[in-house]
């Protein structure tokens, strides 16, 4: 199995969230990253959640909403 390529997700929050990946949830310090391996669309989730995510490339990752069911 391929590994997951690795993302930097920070939290540019005044206050320390959790990033939900799937159904863990990684803490991430208000002001802080993390490298984090992740898919694409997991990072595409991540920026829609309100983090800040670069790709492996070094390019910001835009995001995308939760659909609603």
């Amino acid at each position: 199995m391929p590994k997951a390529p690795l993302y930097t997700v920070s939290n540019p929050a005044k206050e320390p969230r959790f990033a939900e990946i799937g159904i863990r949830k990684e803490p991430i310090d208000a002001g802080l990253s993390k490298e984090l391996a992740i898919s694409a669309e997991t990072a595409a989730d991540l920026a829609g959640q309100g983090f800040k995510v670069t790709g492996p490339d070094g390019k910001a990752v835009s995001g995308r909403k939760a659909k609603a069911d």
